[in-house]
């Protein structure tokens, strides 16, 4: 606690939330990765087990050459080997490539996507967290305003009555305020939680990625990762472009406030929008969570997942070619049948002229010999059986 200092009492609750928030998340994630990855842990023991049994699965596959495992996988395997050994026991390099990169990565993103909502005069966009303090105030305000204008107005001895639409309005005001709050604020010190969280469990996940049954727990964990780094991303954004819709309204509820004189369709109209930039802000949150669903590991097919597969298409190749030699087959015959008919009615027809009261047709008809249809020359063998049920009938 004594690395994070007090935030001053006149910063603001939206400063103060998120300023206490990131620093103990990025203090107590470093030092329980320290912990984790340190000599009193068991998890460099572990580690050092887990390899070794890979490495001895790894010599005995390369060895009988089990699951197509080949030489020249060798490279990649290596690698694989380096970059764990460096993010699970290297501090300087995790939090090079995973810590800096999930706690400073989306902020900055969303600052350059949303500084060009900051010209023109945006005041309250140049700065969202000045800018939400400033919007959580105003409308605070504007509520206690009408709550203590309907405290003058009521007659002596009695409570605080407001009419139909005031009380409606108060209402909308403070739930705007709230809902302002935790949009904003509360998403993004939820995702700077998770972030750091996950970040300090980090190099068990990572050292699960030997291993393919284990290696669905490293994805799982890229993916919240992701989810939980896109999150302050699009919050930011979301924020920017809220505060530059609010701003003309808040300035008018300002001037308004400062003469006493409140409109309550003005302060009903800034809540509804603040309302419906928190609706979408949840949006946002699911669309997020979606995208980290996305992600995927590439991963070889063994020989035994991939036999299945080469046997149905050699089974599909054979039948596609019998079919095909079946086909060709029957037109073959087809075609020698018609040519064996043409032939002999051509060596059978009488070479002289017909007699009178004799047509050529006819003639040709009674001395051409037939020629043997398809099928015709077909006989089923006789077996023993046949040949006993033969002599018995006879």
């Amino acid at each position: 606690m004594n690395l994070c200092p007090t935030p001053a009492l006149d910063v603001g609750l939206v400063h103060d939330i998120l300023e206490s928030v990131d620093c103990n998340v990025q203090v107590y994630s470093a030092a329980g990765y320290q912990a984790l990855t340190g000599p009193a842990s068991p998890l460099p023991p572990a580690l050092t087990a887990l390899l070794t049994i890979y490495v001895a699965l790894l010599g005995y596959r390369m060895l009988f050459a089990v699951e197509g495992t080949r030489l020249s996988q060798a490279p990649l395997i290596a690698l694989k080997i380096g970059a764990i050994l460096a993010l699970t026991l290297n501090w300087s390099i995790f939090q090079t490539l995973v810590f800096n990169v999930s706690a400073q990565a989306p902020l900055e993103i969303g600052r350059v996507i949303s500084r060009p909502m900051a010209m023109d005069g945006r005041r309250l966009a140049e700065d969202p967290i000045r800018g939400l303090q400033t919007t959580y105030d105003e409308l605070s305000a504007d509520a206690a305003d009408l709550q203590r204008k309907a405290a003058l107005t009521a007659p002596a001895g009695q409570g605080v009555v407001l009419g139909g639409n005031e009380a409606a309005t108060v209402a909308d005001l403070r739930h705007a305020a709230a809902a302002l709050l935790f949009s904003t604020v509360g998403i993004l010190a939820m995702a700077f939680i998770a972030t750091g969280v996950l970040t300090a469990i980090g190099p068990v996940f990572i050292a699960l990625f030997l291993f393919e049954a284990t290696g669905g727990f490293f994805v799982g964990w890229v993916r919240a990762l992701v989810s939980a780094i896109l999150i302050p991303m699009v919050c930011w954004i979301g924020t920017s472009v809220l505060l530059v819709v609010l701003e003309p309204r808040i300035a008018l509820l300002a001037q308004q406030r400062a003469a006493h004189a409140i409109n309550l369709r003005a302060a009903s109209a800034a809540s509804d929008i603040v309302l419906i930039f928190a609706a979408a802000q949840s949006a946002l949150i699911v669309a997020v969570l979606i995208i980290g669903e996305g992600f995927r590991l590439r991963r070889h097919a063994t020989t035994a997942e991939t036999a299945p597969v080469v046997a149905r298409e050699v089974r599909s190749t054979v039948e596609t070619v019998e079919a095909r030699s079946r086909a060709e087959a029957l037109a073959s015959s087809l075609r020698r049948s018609s040519s064996t008919y043409a032939r002999d009615y051509v060596a059978a027809a009488p070479a002289g002229p017909a007699g009178p009261g004799e047509s050529e047709a006819g003639r040709g008809a009674e001395t051409m010999p037939r020629a043997a249809r398809l099928g015709e020359t077909y006989r089923r063998r006789t077996t023993v059986r046949d040949r006993g049920r033969v002599g018995a009938s006879a």
